[in-house]
């Protein structure tokens, strides 16, 4: 199961650090850890920030915004979205789901019967990760990351 799991994750990772370093530029967003103070972020560098995005059971997040961001679903969820301008919508996503989001704002709900566990990288607006110097870097810092994520005993899910 673990196996399964870190195979997952690895996969998701590629695509996520594939799309971030790919993208030269972003677009501008509030700072969502201004409004979840419990944010857990991973990596937060010039290039992108890493972050788990939880939800309890019931509980609404205050409206948020990201810049373009990148999604690792966990575990399965559904959860009602409210955008800035008042339009909802769901959101269901299986485990193992990865998905792409402009940038936006918006208030997450979770509907389920379990807690949202997503893992969310942002990319940061602006040109300061366009040199390859800052994606040698990240991609250090993104590799390091995983090595300790999928380490025995490391795994927070």
């Amino acid at each position: 199961m673990r196996i399964e799991v870190a195979s997952r994750v690895r996969a998701a990772m590629g695509l996520v650090l594939g799309l971030a370093l790919a993208s030269a530029s972003g677009v501008a967003g509030q700072d969502r850890a201004a409004v979840v103070s419990e944010m857990r972020v991973l990596l937060d560098n010039d290039c992108v920030r890493m972050q788990f995005h939880d939800v309890a059971v019931g509980e609404k997040t205050p409206m948020h915004s990201h810049p373009r961001y990148a999604v690792y679903v966990f575990d399965a969820y559904q959860a009602r979205i409210t955008l800035a301008d008042g339009t909802e919508r769901m959101s269901v996503h299986a485990a193992g789901d990865a998905f792409w989001n402009e940038a936006t704002q918006h208030a997450v709900e979770n509907l389920g019967e379990r807690p949202i566990h997503n893992l969310v990288l942002e990319l940061k607006p602006g040109d300061t990760c366009s040199a390859g110097a800052d994606a040698q870097r990240t991609r250090a810092d993104i590799t390091a990351l995983l090595r300790s994520f999928l380490s025995p005993g490391e795994n927070p899910t």
